[in-house]
């Protein structure tokens, strides 16, 4: 262990005369010197060495010091030669334990080599070939990979290989060469998750095409949120060029997606001149300030439960003067570390999907019959619409809550529901809180602007 320490590469011969010594604990430091000397004349009798080894055990901590021996020597062709010379003299169910060393050499007579015992007709050997493959530092043995994902009798070396081919694939810099193999990955694969592996990779491909394959997956719904955030990603390069196509991108993601993250993002593609036209929501019944002691900042109160979150608690709801944004620093004037609810009744002509966009001074969380549907907990300034979430209205009655917190300054908020194509959803209604009743499909007036 102290020749290791101190770098004494001239002590290799005396490590070497122990590094297969009966005693364990010798032996281990034996080796752990060699692993740290790294010196490549070491390499051939370590070798013989891990040939020869009865157990893993025995085994582990010698290909540990080849292993630094690869990494260290700029020469892989001759530690290649050595590998295969072994290879070759050693029965099939022998080599398998050797093969680790290919991957780390990467040669292209290692990935021949590595290669072969994949398609060997010993079970293990070809197992540890293909996992061997999988693990290669570059995209060399993705068409290999490939071809056993479509003509291994193994099933499940099939699925190990499919997977290996889409992770080793990401190392393929020709972008048009890495979708060619991630496509016909995409093709091959029967089960949701190396589809969803495949489209992860898909989602770094900036390319039209790219973004065409995304799309045609979205509408599996075991597959629609990779497909979207897929999708989402690709479009948010390609937008400034192709801004049509980022906004049917937007289009098809706001439909079929679940996550809030990718909706937001989907959403943001939209062209800015879009603008909507679904009026805000202005019937509110408003209760509150609540504090806490000791909360201190609009991020404090944000998650501390107060009354109206707390089922059967009595609750003193107030109407709220109507306008497109909701006040609050003018109703609950002079106030600092609490928050306020606004709630209202939203009456859907039928069930389906939609996007409640929000705006807020400071932090707002929405509940929507009951349960949260967005929580965003900053110390902002509000602007109209600079949250989205995607909701399921339901068949008549729906309850919508919101909680915004205050720390000091501005205290407001605004909320309006659309279709997720951004547009008005016809026949929906905000039940009167005590004025007329606003009808959600009537033209809205201007978003107003940030308070501040």
């Amino acid at each position: 262990h102290a020749l290791g320490e101190r770098d004494d590469r001239s002590a290799t011969a005396v490590l070497l005369k122990y590094a297969d010594n009966k005693n364990e604990a010798i032996r281990l430091a034996a080796l752990g010197s060699l692993k740290r000397l790294a010196v490549t004349d070491t390499f051939a009798p370590l070798l013989n060495l891990a040939s020869h080894a009865r157990s893993d055990s025995e085994r582990n901590p010698v290909m540990e010091a080849l292993s630094a021996i690869c990494q260290a020597n700029p020469d892989k062709d001759h530690p290649t030669h050595l590998v295969l010379e072994t290879l070759d003299r050693l029965p099939a169910d022998e080599r398998a334990p050797l093969l680790p060393l290919l991957v780390e050499l990467a040669t292209p007579a290692a990935l021949t080599a590595a290669e072969s015992a994949s398609r060997s007709a010993d079970p293990v050997l070809a197992r540890e070939g293909v996992r061997a493959l999988t693990q290669w530092p570059n995209a060399a043995p993705a068409p290999t990979l490939l071809d056993l994902a479509q003509s291994s009798s193994n099933p499940t070396l099939r699925l190990v290989a499919l997977s290996g081919c889409i992770t080793v694939e990401e190392q393929e810099p020709n972008l048009t060469k890495r979708f060619d193999v991630l496509q016909q990955a995409l093709a091959i694969a029967k089960r949701p998750e190396e589809k969803r592996q495949a489209l992860g990779q898909i989602g770094q491909i900036p390319t039209t095409a790219a973004l065409q394959t995304a799309l045609g997956e979205i509408t599996d719904s075991n597959l629609s949120n990779e497909a979207g955030l897929a999708a989402v990603s690709i479009a948010e390069k390609l937008a400034a060029a192709h801004p049509q196509l980022a906004e049917e991108t937007a289009t098809k993601v706001l439909a079929y997606c679940q996550s809030a993250t990718i909706l937001k993002r989907a959403w943001a593609l939209r062209p800015q001149q879009s603008k909507i036209n679904a009026p805000f929501i202005t019937d509110w019944l408003v209760c509150g300030p609540y504090r806490s002691p000791g909360a201190v900042g609009a991020t404090a109160v944000f998650n501390i439960t107060f009354g109206p979150e707390k089922p059967g608690e009595a609750v003193n709801w107030k109407p709220f003067p109507r306008a497109d944004y909701a006040n609050l620093g003018t109703y609950f004037p002079d106030q600092m570390n609490c928050a306020a609810y606004l709630k209202a009744q939203i009456v859907a002509p039928q069930a389906r999907k939609a996007a409640l966009l929000l705006g807020s001074d400071d932090g707002v969380k929405a509940w929507l019959n009951g349960v949260v549907v967005h929580g965003d907990n900053v110390d902002r300034g509000m602007v109209a619409d600079q949250d989205v979430a995607l909701i399921e209205l339901k068949k008549g009655d729906n309850e919508l809550l919101l909680k915004i917190t205050q720390g000091g300054g501005g205290w407001s908020a605004c909320a309006r529901i659309v279709g997720t194509d951004g547009q008005p959803i016809p026949g929906l209604r905000v039940e009167p809180q005590g004025g007329s009743e606003q009808h959600a499909a009537a033209p809205a007036p201007q978003a107003p602007e940030p308070v501040p």
